[in-house]
C-alpha cells in the first residue's frame, strides 16, 4: 500500500483556514487478491478564536473510495461527505 497527505493551515488575526488532501493505493485487497483500490480526501476547515482559551470552528471534508476501497465493488466509486461544527474550550 502506498499513500500520501499533505496539509496546511495560514492564520489571519482571529482566524485559522485549513486545508488536507491525500491519496491511498491498494496492490492487494483483504483477501491478498489483485486490487487497483484507491481513496482520495479532500478537507477544508476554519477555526474562530472567541477568546484566549474558546474557538469555534467548522469543516467539511470528502473521501472518494473506488475499485474495492472501503467495499466499493471493482470498477465503482462512492463518494462520502462529511461537515462538522464546534466549538473548543482550554481549561
Amino acid at each position: 500500500e502506498k499513500g500520501w497527505m499533505a496539509s496546511a493551515a495560514c492564520t489571519l488575526d482571529r482566524l485559522t483556514l485549513k486545508g488536507q488532501v491525500g491519496q491511498g493505493l491498494a496492490d492487494k485487497d483483504a483477501a491478498g487478491n489483485s486490487s487497483d483500490a484507491k481513496q482520495e480526501q479532500l478537507a477544508l476547515g476554519v477555526d474562530y478564536k472567541l477568546a484566549k482559551s474558546v474557538k469555534a470552528f467548522s469543516y467539511a471534508g470528502m473521501m472518494r473510495n473506488s475499485d474495492g476501497a472501503a467495499g466499493t465493488a471493482v470498477g465503482e466509486t462512492r463518494k462520502d461527505y462529511s461537515v462538522g461544527v464546534g466549538m473548543s474550550l482550554d481549561f
